[in-house]
């Protein structure tokens, strides 16, 4: 977008001209055609008693926030977590999954359980007028209000007692009755996640010889009965979500999934939502960066399309437009679930109506989002926005200033963008590390390459403010930003001229590899490691990752489904991972054939080799995560923000960045 003469707009005048397009498409009615783009067409779904219209295909799927009072209801930040995602164009919102709880006890250690705490609990004693601000808070903008039921997870599903069942049965139509009443215009039921309803569809974990179990309609039932259950308490209409994990031994598969969704049908379930497995154990699904674009799932869920009339919504890896809408037109799913793309950028929705995609913040797949926070709520590690509605409540700067911005890592670009924005004249000093930083480095890693779409999103953004890179503080300078990474660590292992640190050999090219050797030995307390080796042995480098994990979890700093896929890609690479095994001397020979001495968890010793090299991963020392701190360098106020390779640190510093900007 550029003003008079082609030139590029001044920061906060294109900001504007952009929020004012994205606002218009924003407010379009679901009867306002876009081109033949799928995705913002209007859908029904249609209940036993009432039908639903949503004015587009796009679905903001049920995600924990951690937005929840500690008594389990809803709050003010919750409402405005959702309405941002509402003003952004969403056309069906699916709030958290709350749990449903059968007594007050369960209430009580329901808010404080989960990945994200605490949650949102619906029960006869719910807050109804809290839930009813919610409901408004997203009808508010056009969405439609929906609501997710989950039942806590028990994991051992053969121990619950017949009796227990049928509680949960009334605890849904409780629980039903109560979202009906206090405005909720759709409820979903989550069969999925390795839930209690998850574990009782699938053979693996559903060993009951009642009529709980005993073939596939016995671990059918508690589905069904629970999904008649709701269907008879509410009015709205009802959505079942449940899991195709064909990939697993005893798993659901697109037929049995198939035979499960025409019973659902049959039981008035309005539509379905298919999701892919349990991502806490299933390496096979395509969750994490670097595996492309669409759903999971998404030839199952057109599969299943084929069997039933309801309504299916596709889900899974969705990030673009286009990515959407090939979806809609490839698989004959009805709507698509963008979860990640929405917490990313809740305008994801106004900005592509409004024929902005570049200005939509991208997903990267870092996982990052599912790093809670301080307080347990869930954000973005691009998106610094306190309530993520990228591009508002900035202000003109009154004294623009000249700024000079130490590293380029995502802290860094996110201060730069939003303070060139305001006005500021704004120099990026990447130094020795490349554009995006530490993450920057993590993106030259095969299964990484993700990560660059921040890196482009952030370029784009600082040319059209009209900052640019340097490589010396300007004369003028007024304030220094340091969001450079501590020095790298190495331990007292790691000496000797054939050690190097991970930081001095990710982003090499092939030429700066000669001497490193074939054979490398890489060693590290965490994913780092396990990055460096795939990096080394794109290469054609033959590594060795040596960490302290255990064999069942090698990388517990990492998302347990980057932990996954990481030690998939490194079994892939052929890499040989030993686990439970911390480093205590390299031993350097003459001939390159060195050797580690490692220590076992049970305290013996083991020699392994041999090697050429060895490499220190444990990375970069960890900033102070109490906020950004201010001195005075060299005459030159100066603030230290830092750049971390923990995505969990990132999201904060991000936050920081964007905070900070806006007030310089």
């Amino acid at each position: 977008m550029t003003g008079p003469g082609g030139l590029p707009m001044p920061g906060l005048a294109r900001m504007a001209e952009v929020t004012r397009a994205i606002s218009e498409a924003a407010r379009r009615g679901p009867d306002e055609a876009v081109g033949r783009w799928l995705i913002h067409e209007p859908w029904s779904i249609v209940g036993q008693r009432n039908t639903v219209k949503a004015k587009n295909r796009i679905v903001m799927p049920a995600i924990p926030t951690g937005l929840a009072s500690t008594q389990g209801d809803a709050t003010d930040a919750m409402n405005e977590w959702y309405r941002a995602r509402s003003v952004g164009g969403v056309g069906l919102i699916l709030v958290e999954p709350a749990y449903v709880v059968r007594d007050a006890g369960e209430r009580d250690s329901s808010t404080v359980s989960g990945e994200f705490s605490p949650r949102l609990v619906i029960d006869a004693k719910s807050d109804q007028k809290a839930l009813r601000s919610l409901a408004d808070a997203i009808r508010s903008s056009g969405a439609v209000p929906g609501i997710s039921l989950a039942l806590p997870s028990e994991r051992d599903i053969a121990a619950a007692a017949f009796s227990d069942f049928k509680l949960w049965i009334t605890a849904v139509a409780v629980a039903s009755s109560a979202c009906d009443s206090a405005g909720f215009e759709v409820i979903e039921l989550v069969f999925s996640h390795d839930g209690l309803v998850h574990r009782s569809l699938r053979r693996a974990t559903n060993r009951r010889t009642d009529r709980f179990g005993r073939g596939e309609a016995g671990r059918f039932r508690l589905a069904r009965e629970l999904a008649r259950s709701a269907v008879t308490a509410a009015m709205s209409p009802v959505i079942v979500k449940f899991a195709i994990d064909q990939r697993r031994w005893g798993g659901l598969n697109a037929e049995a999934g198939t035979r499960l969704a025409l019973a659902l049908q049959d039981d008035g379930v309005a539509a379905l939502e298919i999701v892919g497995g349990d991502r806490w154990d299933d390496a096979s699904l395509q969750l994490s960066c670097g595996v492309g674009e669409g759903p999971v799932i998404a030839r199952t869920s057109g599969a299943i399309h084929q069997g039933v009339r309801i309504p299916i919504i596709a889900s899974g890896r969705l990030l673009s437009p286009t990515g959407a809408e090939e979806t809609l037109r490839d698989t004959n799913a009805t709507a698509v679930a963008m979860g990640r793309a929405l917490i990313a950028d809740p305008s994801w929705v106004a900005k592509a109506r409004a024929g902005v995609e570049e200005e939509i913040v991208p997903c990267i797949g870092c996982l990052g989002c599912h790093s809670a926070m301080d307080g347990g709520t869930i954000g973005c590690v691009v998106n610094g926005d306190e309530v993520h509605v990228t591009g508002l409540h900035v202000q003109q700067a009154s004294h623009p200033l000249s700024i000079a911005v130490l590293g380029a890592g995502l802290p860094g670009l996110e201060f730069a963008r939003v303070a060139s924005s305001r006005g500021h004249d704004v120099t990026v000093i990447p130094g020795t590390m490349p554009l995006g930083g530490v993450t920057g480095l993590r993106s030259s890693v095969p299964g990484n390459a993700e990560f660059g779409r921040a890196f482009l999103y952030f370029g784009d953004r600082l040319r059209e403010f009209g900052s640019g890179l340097g490589e010396t503080i300007p004369d003028d300078c007024d304030l220094v930003v340091d969001a450079r990474p501590l020095p790298g660590l190495k331990l007292s292992w790691a000496v000797g001229r054939s050690v190097l640190t991970a930081s001095s050999v990710l982003g090499r090219d092939l030429h700066q590899m000669y001497g490193i050797g074939r054979r490398v030995a890489i060693c590290g307390p965490g994913s780092l490691a396990g990055e460096v080796a795939l990096f080394l042995a794109g290469w054609g480098r033959r590594p060795t990752v040596v960490v302290p994990g255990t064999s069942d979890n090698p990388f517990p700093d990492a998302h347990p489904m980057h932990a996954l896929r990481l030690v998939e890609r490194l079994i892939g690479y052929k890499c040989d991972l030993v686990t439970d095994a911390t480093p205590v001397e390299w031993n350097e020979t003459l001939d390159r054939k060195h050797r580690l001495t490692v220590r076992r968890g049970d305290g013996t010793t083991a020699v392994l080799g041999p090697f050429q090299t060895a490499v220190e991963a444990t990375g970069w020392s960890e900033p102070q995560v109490t906020g950004p701190t201010e001195t005075v360098v060299d005459g030159t106020r100066t603030i230290v923000l830092g750049d971390s390779q923990s995505f969990e640190t990132v999201r904060k510093l991000v936050h920081w960045a964007n905070q900070l900007a806006r007030t310089v």
